[in-house]
């Protein structure tokens, strides 16, 4: 067991709330959405800190586009939270 630590802001690393509150902060960026058509299908979904963007679609063209569409989506919302994603995670 580790010494106390006194903090003036934000909680504690390990905090059994943070995850709580970074899904709060990050909630706009992966927040649902569903598509289905005849040619094309997508979920967006997280749970806690990890994001999922699943497509299935007719052609592979329509798979990339989708894909490439969703992925620009999520970008844009946390630039505007200043966030961004890890390069090597996401290539």
């Amino acid at each position: 067991m580790s010494k106390a630590y006194r903090t003036n802001k934000g909680v504690p690393q390990g905090s059994p709330i943070s995850p709580y509150l970074f899904g709060v902060y990050v909630e706009e960026i992966f927040k649902p959405r569903v598509l289905h058509t005849p040619t094309r299908s997508c979920i967006v979904s997280s749970y806690v800190d990890d994001g999922t963007i699943v497509v299935a679609g007719s052609t592979q063209k329509i798979v990339t586009d989708l894909i490439v569409e969703l992925f620009e989506d999520c970008n844009r919302i946390a630039k505007l939270r200043n966030m961004s994603f890890a390069l090597k995670k996401t290539e």
